[in-house]
């Protein structure tokens, strides 16, 4: 499996559920722009979060048109569709981080920093020779 980070929007409202084993779980889809506007496509995934990540979700109220950013680890699997007739794949995302994001409009634009800006002189690097002296423990 990988790991990935992906910054997308949600496609459905969570549902908090428990498992048959009383563990709380969520699933939703997300959906990432990937390019640029106009020649840009999109990517869907099925996010899928486990015991205090799950209640977390639940706790923030994340919703249908949330940015959100979640880390985690990608697999394809296999599923059906319209009733079982249709083979296919999806992206499964085992979610280990997220973070919700403001957005565009509330976001401060970066400062720039002057180019003869005064700099702190960085620390000076201590050198152990090996040959010369003992390395530490």
């Amino acid at each position: 499996m990988a790991e990935v980070h992906v910054f997308g929007r949600v496609t459905n409202d969570l549902q908090l559920k428990m498992s048959h084993r009383q563990v709380p779980y969520v699933s939703f889809g997300l959906v990432e722009w990937i390019g640029r506007r106009d020649a840009g496509n999109r990517q869907y995934f099925e996010v899928w979060a486990w015991g205090t990540a799950a209640l977390s979700l639940a706790d923030a109220e994340i919703h249908k048109d949330s940015r959100i950013w979640v880390q985690g680890f990608l697999e394809l699997v296999d599923c059906t569709r319209n009733g079982g007739s249709e083979k296919d794949k999806r992206l499964k995302l085992s979610l280990t981080g997220w973070q919700t994001k403001p957005p565009r409009t509330a976001q401060r634009p970066a400062r720039k920093q002057s180019p003869g800006a005064a700099r702190p002189p960085l620390p000076p690097v201590e050198v152990v020779d090996g040959d010369r002296e003992r390395l530490p423990e």
